[in-house]
């Protein structure tokens, strides 16, 4: 990838992103609305009681605005981008670029995530201050890791979901469900910990953890510290599975490519 260039793409598209300020406002709303969903759930399972399966009140209501937060910086919005640029048959104007798809969608997820995270800072503040409760967030190095690998599953898992595009015309359906997949077994409403049976201790490792559950407790100091490096050789081999099954999706679907206008 030219660094130049990523940088250029990235400026380009954080000027565009910052160009609607009314569109920024919205999204700010849009983002206080869905930490309202679960904050007010736990408002009502926690009313009589001061403590839920280990969890203080003060505690859970942590969680969920972190979640929030995190749920922000994780945004899978680039494959539903290229999902429509397929669809609308305009990836033909990237395809016939000197750069190839990954260093184009790389700085414009790098640049998405940028703005999505600044925006969520506000709702999480204001919900921190409303309640009281002193944001219990820690920037150690091994959290931090995690948090940058994560992000790079995330480029790789939402590039991966804009690739089926190819072979599925109506993506909507299968956004629902890695939305709601994001919801349940990435712990954004609740903690993993708390499903019976074990299955959050199976669920943990899955990817869609790393886009909640896993950073959540990293960043509030609840992760063991000797839980980091499996968590991190597990997103390493995400990763580079995913790293390894788009570019043969992609060569594939682009012979089944029908570009409009060409």
């Amino acid at each position: 990838m030219n660094l130049k260039m990523a940088l250029k793409i990235f400026r380009m598209e954080l000027a565009s992103k910052l160009t609607y300020r009314g569109k920024l406002l919205v999204d700010v709303l849009i983002m206080s609305s869905k930490l309202l969903v679960p904050v007010l759930t736990w408002a009502s399972i926690y009313k009589g009681r001061e403590v839920f399966s280990e969890y203080s009140y003060s505690e859970m209501l942590s969680y969920v605005v972190i979640a929030n937060f995190i749920g922000a910086f994780f945004s899978l919005n680039h494959g539903s981008v290229f999902a429509n640029l397929v669809k609308q048959g305009r990836l033909s104007f990237y395809l016939l670029r000197p750069t190839s798809l990954i260093s184009e969608f790389a700085p414009r997820f790098a640049a998405n995530t940028t703005i999505n995270t600044l925006l969520a800072v506000f709702p999480a503040a204001a919900f921190f201050a409303a309640f009281g409760i002193k944001a219990p967030i820690e920037m150690s190095l091994p959290a931090l890791t995690v948090l940058f690998a994560s992000w790079m599953l995330a480029f790789q898992f939402g590039f991966l979901f804009g690739i089926l595009s190819f072979w599925i015309t109506e993506m909507w359906a299968v956004a629902h469900l890695v939305r709601s997949l994001m919801v349940i077994a990435g712990g954004l409403w609740f903690p993993l910990d708390l499903l019976p049976f074990g299955i959050g201790d199976f669920l943990q490792y899955s990817p869609f953890a790393y886009f909640g559950y896993v950073n959540i407790k990293a960043l509030s100091g609840g992760l063991p510290s000797d839980s980091y490096a499996i968590h991190l050789l597990v997103l390493f081999i995400w990763i580079g599975l995913f790293a390894l099954i788009s570019p043969l999706l992609l060569k594939k679907g682009l012979k089944r490519y029908e570009a409009v206008g060409i």
